[in-house]
């Protein structure tokens, strides 16, 4: 669990030692930045001034700025049944439309401000309800999970930490937190840096593939998909899949596409040819689907460079794409004499 968003993922201990990912990440945007959000809601409400925390921003920014890592700090240790005390800023009172005096005693002082526990506790209570209903589907899709294992700056939150642990559904859960949890994704990244190969298999996130066009087919193809290339019928924006959501990929394991381009034209002779890579969720498997349906999202363009004499009239070729990283990588070598073929990758 990080600030600003909540991740969860499923790893299986294997034989060898290596982790393999069971359950893809999954999540929302349910992290410390949920509580700071309703701590600023409070703020307002105090002073009666819904942009009294931005204009303390624009007028005295090292205040704010401390009034934000004073509230970080004790947000992280602060237990069920204790208050928080803040310093306050006095510029901040400046902004109040509130008559502090009559009107709130008991959160505010001439030195600070007070949120009481009850108080306190309503600002977890969105991202808890959340994380503890992610952590519920989980559990109902994976069965039995041994350990968790809470890391991140959210996990610091001694409260949130144990309002989770103590829900009626994990009862049965082993929760583990080390004991500077923050630091431990940091840690963990420069060792996977080191050995990659820790994570042997993942499971796909979405549904990956490449648009191509194919020898058009009236019967099963629309006619706005119609097009005519080097002379040749074609259906255009036909979707390839390569890899389906929720496939369990092996470290590096490749995908291959077997592609045909003609260039008996002398203008396709020095063209780049270009195949473009898109990935989209619900896909129904071994349907027919194109590109420009809803829900499809283009990652970018792999480019396959001619060489110095241009392409010869058909090219026939191998494009293969290695999954089970962090990322894809692509490799292409034509077929017949095993060429390899320069190719380069744009992002959109």
């Amino acid at each position: 669990m990080i600030g600003g968003t909540v991740d969860i993922i499923v790893h299986k201990i294997l034989d060898d030692g290596t982790l393999a990912e069971v359950y893809k990440a999954s999540g929302g945007a349910w992290g410390g930045t949920v509580v700071d959000k309703e701590f600023k809601k409070f703020v307002s409400s105090l002073f009666e001034n819904d942009n009294c925390l931005e204009d303390l921003w624009n007028l005295a920014p090292m205040d704010a700025l401390e009034l934000e890592r004073e509230f970080e700090a004790k947000k992280r240790n602060v237990t069920k049944d204790s208050a928080l005390r803040l310093q306050l800023p006095q510029r901040l009172i400046m902004f109040s439309k509130a008559n502090l005096q009559d009107e709130k005693p008991k959160s505010i002082t001439v030195a600070h401000m007070y949120i009481q526990s009850e108080e306190f506790k309503s600002f977890f209570t969105l991202a808890k309800r959340e994380i503890i209903k992610i952590i519920e589907n989980i559990l109902k899709e994976v069965g039995t999970i041994d350990s968790v294992i809470l890391v991140g700056g959210f996990s610091c939150s001694v409260f949130l930490r144990e309002e989770i642990k103590r829900h009626s559904a994990f009862s049965k859960l082993k929760f583990l937190c080390p004991r500077d949890p923050g630091v431990v994704v940091l840690q963990g990244a420069v060792l996977f840096g080191y050995n990659p190969r820790e994570v042997s298999a993942r499971i796909s996130r979405y549904t990956y593939g490449i648009s191509v066009l194919v020898d058009f087919n009236e019967k099963i193809h629309p006619r706005s998909k119609h097009c005519i290339v080097d002379g040749k019928e074609k259906c255009d924006d036909v979707f390839e899949v390569l890899a389906y959501e929720g496939d369990l990929l092996q470290y590096d394991e490749v995908k291959i596409s077997a592609l045909t381009s003609r260039h008996r034209s002398h203008d396709r002779k020095k063209l780049c040819m270009k195949i473009e890579m898109f990935q989209t969720q619900n896909v129904v498997k071994d349907k027919l689907a194109f590109v420009t349906d809803e829900g499809f999202t283009s990652i970018g363009k792999i480019l396959f460079h001619p060489p110095e004499g241009g392409w010869p009239d058909l090219v026939k070729y191998e494009s293969k794409f290695f999954f089970g990283q962090t990322n894809i990588r692509v490799e292409a070598c034509e077929s017949g004499n095993n060429v390899t073929i320069y190719t380069s990758f744009e992002l959109n």
